[in-house]
This record gives C-alpha cells, sequence and structure tokens, in this order.
C-alpha cells in the first residue's frame, strides 16, 4: 500500500508569479499574444524606415505587450492575491492512495484523485487543477525529495470503474473548444474512458469505437463530442477530407486517439489522457496520466 505524502506550502510571490504566468501562457490565447509581439518587434526591426512614426509606435506596443508588460501584471497581480488573508497561514496536504486532505486551520477539503482536471509537472511546481482556471499549486521546494514521487501519485488512476469515472468527471468539467488525445494500447480501456466522457457530456446514446468510421458524432448532450480513431489514417492530409478544423475549431468536444499520427494537426493546448496496463499489480490495474 502506497504510504501518504505530506507536504506543507507556504506560497512565496515567485510561486504564484510562475502559476499565473504558465498558465497564461500554456493556453492558446497566450501562445498567440506571444507570437503577435515577437512578430511585431522582427516587422519593427526589419521594416523600421518603411514605417511612419505612428507605425512604429503601435509596433513597439505589441512588442512589448505580451513579452515584457503582460509578465509584469501577472507578477505584480501575483504579489496582490498573496496579501490576502487565506494566503497568510500554509496549507497542509495529505495525499493518499485515492484522495487529498487540504487543510489550513480549521479549514479542512478533501478530493478524489478522480476529480482531477490536469497535472502539470514543471521544474519548479506541481499544478493540480480541479477546474479549468484554478489550480494547487505545490512548489518543489515545499516538496524537497517527494516531488517526484508525488508528482507520479497525482496522474495514475487504476481500474475500469475509475477509468470510466475519469472519463466522466472530465466530460463534466469539460467547455467547449477542449480538445483530450486519448492514448493506449487496444484493450487498455480507451472505449470505457470515452463512455465515461460522453456520461460526463449528458450523453445517452450508445458510444461505439469509431475504428472503421475514423469519426463518430454525438450531438445530444450539453456540449457535441467529437470522438476520432485516426489509426487507419495514412497521411495527415486525409484528415482536410473529414473537414477536421469544423471540429478542432469548433464548438465542441474532440476525443482523438493514435493522435501521434496527426501531431501536426493539433492545436498547442491539447490534453493528452494516457492510459497504460500493469499487469504485475493486477489484471484490472490501469495507470492513468492525465497532462503532459
Amino acid at each position: 500500500m502506497e504510504q501518504q505524502i505530506e507536504v506543507e506550502v507556504l506560497l512565496r510571490d515567485k510561486d504564484m508569479s510562475k502559476f499565473l504566468i504558465h498558465h497564461t501562457y500554456a493556453r492558446l490565447g497566450g501562445v498567440f499574444g506571444l507570437l503577435l509581439s515577437i512578430v511585431s518587434v522582427i516587422c519593427l526591426f526589419v521594416f523600421w524606415e518603411q514605417f511612419i512614426p505612428m507605425q512604429r509606435w503601435i509596433l513597439g506596443i505589441l512588442g512589448l505587450m505580451f513579452t515584457v508588460i503582460q509578465p509584469i501584471l501577472l507578477w505584480s497581480k501575483g504579489k496582490k492575491q498573496l496579501k490576502q488573508e487565506i494566503f497568510q497561514k500554509p496549507f497542509h496536504y495529505i495525499f493518499g492512495q485515492k484522495s487529498a486532505l487540504v487543510m489550513q486551520g480549521d479549514y479542512k477539503e478533501s478530493f478524489e484523485y478522480s476529480s482531477i482536471r490536469k497535472v502539470v509537472a514543471t521544474k519548479d511546481a506541481i499544478y493540480v487543477y480541479l477546474s479549468a482556471v484554478s489550480a494547487f499549486i505545490l512548489p518543489r521546494e515545499c516538496c524537497q525529495e517527494q516531488y517526484v514521487e508525488l508528482a507520479k501519485r497525482l496522474k495514475e488512476k487504476f481500474s475500469e470503474h475509475d477509468t470510466f469515472q475519469i472519463g466522466k468527471v472530465l466530460g463534466e468539467q469539460a467547455v467547449s473548444g477542449d480538445i483530450y488525445l486519448l492514448n493506449g494500447d487496444l484493450g487498455v480501456g480507451k472505449t470505457v474512458f470515452t463512455k465515461g466522457f460522453a456520461e460526463g457530456l449528458g450523453i445517452r446514446e450508445p458510444v461505439t469505437s469509431p475504428t472503421f468510421t475514423i469519426l463518430q458524432e454525438y450531438e445530444e448532450g450539453r456540449l457535441p463530442l467529437y470522438h476520432f480513431d485516426v489509426y487507419r489514417i495514412c497521411e495527415p492530409e486525409e484528415m482536410d477530407e473529414i473537414g477536421y478544423e469544423g471540429y478542432f475549431y469548433g464548438k465542441g468536444v474532440c476525443l482523438i486517439e493514435w493522435a501521434a499520427l496527426i501531431e501536426e494537426l493539433l492545436p498547442e493546448d491539447c490534453v493528452p489522457v494516457t492510459i497504460e496496463k500493469d499487469l504485475d499489480k493486477g489484471f484490472d490495474y490501469r495507470l492513468i496520466r492525465i497532462g503532459k
């Protein structure tokens, strides 16, 4: 049985600010803004003589906006948030086998690992998302030698029931435009995960694998679900025949199996979901990793 991992966290300015910067620039909007600033700076230097002063001023502002100004604003926002009373005392985390407990004074809150939306482990911290916009921040300095083991545990889920439940929770939390990359060998539970995901979206019709049809569409839930299996795609260009952009950038949610075969077509902010078997731990054991 896994031992509990206990971590005490008192966030500092740099911890909050790094999270806000990572959260902002890991999303499609942040990436677009950064590219816009870089292109503006390049254009300013290359075509300086061709621009009138007003155009130079505008390009200069755009060049600084997402490379300098926004990071400074995010850093300032992080410092301001940490002045709130809730962050003046340390949080105590206890990570068990299937759930975690968060304590601060008289405050207590527990959450099942199956409710985790995404786990991001950087060189400096672990970000545990329970929603699309908020996360628990676990700095590496606070976790110390337990950092690697904790990051691994937070990304692990197992059993068919848990596979279904994890899919259901992600489906309940999914928002328009989300794309999940479903990785795993045959028979590991990708279809079970998809059935749970569909239920989380409120879809009641039978869910089947699109192995031979490449795409299955489910429209009756709170959001449309587009389930791709691109195993039989020989060239990424074949996705044009399906009109993939209408699905990837539409109002629904995409689940894509064998996504590595069309990697160059995928948006930057896709969420990988990897399901693996471990027969040494039992026939029903599943290791599920959510996020990179």
